[in-house]
């Protein structure tokens, strides 16, 4: 008798135990679409068809090679560029969990970006240039707490740039191409939420300083 009590006791706290175990995370897929601003691109990439040209002084500027500006403007002045305008960086990202903590995943992305052509400080042209990014990355959680979860982050790719400059003037444009390793390194990444999640990042690479978006996990 006694051990068949014991044994009802011992069945009824495994139950108990069993019940309180924090259940599997089952969603180890994951897919996001982000917004990124201020991106490598944005002020360490020049236009492809300008050169590094000394200055008195010693000061350094970007012209456009002299045989591109004379097919396209019919000048030996020196163009430069002027203001610059960026769409920001559009991201779609895939990751599958490896561990608890690690994910491993692809992103692609695009970004447009315009610079004026000057010539004697007067706008005479533009260049409209397309950066496309496709790169594998990590993500590692090192913090989470009810629907709040941090992590960072670190990608490693290529960009591909699309460039086309054209003449206020008449109808002549110039076609160019260029490609360069792409990187993002951002370690603070704030996610909430369950499987519909909000998420913010600060870092610095090809999606930007400051990034917003929205994940699914599944």
């Amino acid at each position: 008798m006694f051990l068949l009590a014991l044994s009802v006791v011992c069945n009824a706290y495994a139950q108990k135990i069993r019940v309180q175990e924090p259940k599997k995370n089952t969603n180890k897929n994951e897919f996001s679409l982000s917004y990124g601003y201020v991106t490598r691109d944005n002020f360490l990439t020049n236009p492809v068809r300008f050169v590094k040209v000394y200055k008195l002084n010693d000061s350094l500027r970007y012209d456009m090679r002299k045989a591109d500006a004379y097919k396209l403007f019919g000048t030996d002045k020196s163009v430069g560029y002027g203001s610059f305008r960026s769409s920001g960086a559009l991201f779609g990202s895939y990751r599958r969990n490896l561990l608890q903590w690690l994910s491993v995943g692809l992103t692609a992305g695009v970004e447009k970006e315009t610079k004026d052509l000057l010539i004697g400080g007067a706008k005479a042209g533009l260049c409209t240039r397309y950066v496309v990014t496709i790169a594998p990355e990590l993500q590692a959680r090192y913090y989470h707490k009810g629907l709040t979860t941090m992590y960072g982050a670190f990608g490693l790719g290529n960009s591909f740039v699309s460039e086309q400059y054209t003449s206020l003037t008449s109808d002549k444009h110039i076609d160019a191409t260029d490609n360069y390793a792409g990187f993002q390194i951002s370690p603070i990444g704030i996610k909430v939420g369950r499987k519909l999640n909000g998420f913010g990042e600060i870092g610095f690479g090809y999606k930007g300083m400051v990034q917003l978006g929205i994940s699914y996990k599944y």
